[in-house]
């Protein structure tokens, strides 16, 4: 369960607590300040409701952050999200961050361009946020079940262990390099490593194809996808046939009662009341599905 994150006042520089939510940066949590000769306690508002950072509902969405100036640039920013659940792994990760990019600014020369990289991990960061609906317009939300949820933040797992078997950190890794060699690693760790058999493999390929082209879209970012080139496996599907009994006991149980589907939030009812006559048109005629319709 997630724990609300805390920020002391004499924090490490350029670590800060963000709500996805109110997209606010927090440098603090809470302070004592003197007010009519007594200390009294003080806390940052939330820039959605107002109200104290204590009662903020969405801490689940709360993520250290670091910032760090580029220098040469005006007022320009390096940043990334980080994935510690408590302040003093925040730190430690906020360092990590510091060295890799002072070391990164060293190769290339050109710092400015820093500010518009976007790095794998924190892309799948927001990905995630975006399957929750986090600031998704609700003509774009989804109605993903959890399980689905889940089973798509393990595929992003899966590659990031087949980047990491290769010494490639998915927290340095910008988005727009991914190319055919890191598909290609993908492919043989689900294959090899893994030991995926067709739909496994095509299942774990078509969500990490879903999750670039949402990045390309999201960020305006000037790639291919990469995935798109990916060749599924032919998959052999065995088509049994059913007997004349089973087939009435299976209209026996269509029935308004056990029509109903349940999808996240939403319930709707997908019982029809030509279900079992369409049915069996489509029995007698082997007409397609249109056709019955």
């Amino acid at each position: 369960m997630a724990k609300r994150k805390h920020m002391p006042n004499n924090k490490h520089k350029g670590l800060f607590i963000y709500c996805h939510v109110c997209k606010k940066h927090f440098s603090w949590t809470r302070k004592m300040i003197l007010r009519n000769t007594k200390k009294v306690k003080e806390e940052p508002t939330c820039g959605e409701t107002g109200k104290n950072y204590s009662t903020c509902k969405n801490f689940e969405k709360h993520r250290y952050k670091s910032r760090l100036h580029v220098p040469g640039s005006d007022g320009r920013k390096a940043s990334r999200t980080h994935d510690a659940t408590n302040y003093a792994d925040a730190v430690i990760q906020a360092i990590d961050f510091e060295k890799e990019f002072k070391a990164e600014l060293q190769g290339l020369g050109q710092p400015i361009e820093i500010r518009n990289r976007q790095y794998l991990f924190d892309i799948q960061l927001r990905y995630i946020d975006f399957l929750e609906n986090i600031d998704v317009p609700e003509h774009q939300k989804n109605t993903l079940s959890d399980q689905r949820k889940n089973e798509i933040v393990n595929c992003l797992k899966i590659f990031n262990e087949a980047l990491a078997k290769h010494s490639i950190n998915k927290k340095l890794l910008v988005i727009n390099r991914i190319g055919d060699m890191h598909v290609g690693l993908f492919h043989d760790y689900l294959l090899i490593d893994k030991n995926y058999r067709g739909n496994t493999y095509n299942g774990k390929m078509s969500v990490l194809k879903k999750f670039v082209s949402w990045a390309i879209d999201r960020f305006d970012i000037d790639m291919k996808n990469p995935f798109e080139k990916v060749r599924m496996i032919p998959v052999m599907v065995k088509r049994d046939t059913i007997t004349k009994e089973e087939f009435k006991n299976l209209l026996k149980i269509i029935k308004p009662e056990n029509g109903i589907e349940i999808r996240g939030k939403y319930k709707r009812n997908r019982y029809k009341l030509y279900l079992k006559d369409a049915l069996e048109l489509a029995l007698h005629t082997g007409g397609r599905r249109e056709e019955v319709i």
